[in-house]
């Protein structure tokens, strides 16, 4: 199949290059970004639940450092994982920030408690050293189910898809670009007179 030459293009077959031509760009789905969001309100919604659990026993969990710790600490979560993950799901890059810190900080607060609690439970006690082993292994099993989630929450706040995402909902719409030039013959090409 050969195409028409016209003048003008050196020889070479007169392909349309218009606008008009260019396949429309991909659309990110933002499934990254809003497992990332769900996980941080399901994140945010236990540490809520951790701080009303502490109000219930104040009077026990304040008479110790590390009850205080964990009650800011929860407080610090529950201001960043609910917030981040509303703005996540508008698609706003505060949102993600909020988010990966929200998981970022959850995952630190998760490994100080298993090291606060094994430092503070094991030496003071009278268990024998396949108790201790038993009860540290205990320990750390609940500790990483519970940080599975906030670490796959960071992960997905910041994988590239995530960032695609919400720079998707900040560029220039791109639904009206065959509009927005009218078609125009190759070059050499004579212009054809308008019929309205």
């Amino acid at each position: 199949m050969s195409y028409p030459q016209f003048p003008g293009t050196g020889g070479q077959p007169a392909m349309p290059n218009h606008p008009a031509h260019a396949m429309p760009p991909q659309r990110e789905s933002g499934v990254t970004a809003i497992i990332a969001g769900v996980l941080a309100v399901v994140g945010g919604l236990f540490h809520l639940l951790g701080i009303f659990l502490q109000f219930a026993d104040a009077d026990v969990i304040f008479d110790e450092v590390y009850g205080v710790v964990a009650f800011i600490s929860n407080i610090v979560l529950v201001l960043t994982l609910l917030p981040g993950a509303v703005l996540l799901f508008t698609r706003k890059p505060a949102g993600r920030l909020l988010v990966m810190g929200g998981a970022a900080f959850a995952v630190v607060y998760f490994v100080g408690g298993l090291v606060w609690g094994l430092a503070s439970t094991l030496p003071s006690t009278s268990l024998t050293s396949s108790q201790a082993g038993a009860v540290a292994g205990a320990t750390g099993t609940i500790l990483l189910v519970f940080m599975v989630p906030a670490i796959a929450t960071f992960v997905l706040a910041i994988v590239p898809p995530t960032v695609r995402w919400i720079a998707a909902a900040r560029a220039p719409q791109a639904g009206g670009y065959a509009q927005s030039q009218p078609l125009q013959p190759p070059p050499g090409y004579p212009q054809q007179p308008q019929s309205w």
